[in-house]
């Protein structure tokens, strides 16, 4: 899953840096663009839709609504600072690309990047471990005392 993030991320940034290439251009060829925006919507819902189940199965049973609900308002803050970034270049196509561009590429490394385990064909944990053995076993990630 992580790779199908990663992999994701790396073709929507690299359909954005084409659509920014283009858009940068004296002319600006709308059959082009369309099909770079196509790819990027269509490499997009894959990174998202695999963002969903990995995310999901990081937190245990009892606190996944509320671990999946911290995430989701982490996201929404990011959005928001996003479109001030938005707003100031609106007027530069080519540079607001690119920037959309770098941000899905750092997000590509950061999921190579993380030491999780890939919870494919195993058992998700239904309760939080009890915090005073020492280790506590999140689902894709350990933490020891």
């Amino acid at each position: 899953r992580k790779l199908t993030i990663s992999m994701s991320l790396v073709f929507s940034s690299l359909t954005l840096l084409c659509c920014a290439w283009v858009a940068s251009g004296d002319r600006h060829p709308v059959p082009l663009l369309l099909i770079g925006l196509f790819a990027f919507a269509n490499f997009s819902t894959f990174a998202w839709s695999a963002n969903l189940t990995l995310t999901s199965e990081m937190f245990p049973t009892k606190v996944r609504g509320t671990g999946l609900g911290y995430v989701a308002a982490t996201g929404r803050l990011a959005n928001v600072g996003q479109q001030f970034i938005n707003g100031a270049l609106v007027e530069q196509p080519g540079k607001l690309l690119l920037v959309s561009a770098i941000s899905l590429i750092v997000g590509s490394s950061t999921m190579l990047i993380l030491r999780t385990r890939d919870m494919a064909r195993q058992h998700l944990s239904d309760s939080v471990p009890d915090a005073r053995n020492g280790q506590r076993e999140y689902a894709m990630v350990s933490l020891n005392k």
